[in-house]
């Protein structure tokens, strides 16, 4: 059960930063004016991320992989549970607040598969982690600051746009 708390958060961590890549290609900086050199900055730490995260998968034992493997299938059906209440509220099909209490459930259950992915990993795995964290935390630093004003600004807005939205749905 600890192993499968683990290599449940390892498939939540790493969903979390293939959506943080995204989000650097598409969101909030898709449309700011990057200069060549912000831009190959950006390249460079989403390659990071990608070779961080391949070799900590390398450190997995076979329970873990096959742990992943089976909380990947888990959470895939429980995004598609939550994708699909969701639909039904917006519709009108199903009382409002039946699906969010659903919701709700699902995503505590997605918790739950994190924590047991999480239970299984070694302390060297662990420490990995953390380092890998650093790591993103200080390429993001150092992107921050070639940010002009000008850029800074946009991308508050751009944010403040995108909360209102997301605040909007809810």
């Amino acid at each position: 059960m600890k192993k499968f708390k683990t290599i449940s958060l390892f498939a939540i961590l790493l969903f979390v930063g293939i959506n943080t890549l995204n989000a650097q290609k598409r969101g909030l900086l898709k449309d700011l004016n990057l200069t060549e050199a912000q831009k190959e900055m950006l390249k460079e730490q989403r390659e990071m991320i990608k070779t961080l995260r391949e070799d900590f998968k390398k450190s997995f034992s076979k329970e873990q992989k096959e742990l992943l493997a089976k909380n990947k299938e888990l959470i895939k059906e429980a995004r598609k549970s939550i994708k699909e209440a969701r639909k039904n509220i917006k519709e009108g099909r199903k009382d409002k607040e039946e699906m969010k209490k659903s919701i709700k459930e699902t995503k505590k259950k997605i918790k739950e598969i994190r924590e047991t992915l999480k239970a299984t990993f070694t302390k060297e795995q662990k420490e990995v982690l953390a380092k890998n964290k650093e790591q993103i935390k200080e390429a993001r630093k150092k992107f921050r600051a070639t940010l002009t004003s000008e850029q800074k600004k946009e991308l508050k807005e751009k944010k403040r746009s995108r909360k209102k939205r997301k605040n909007h749905k809810k």
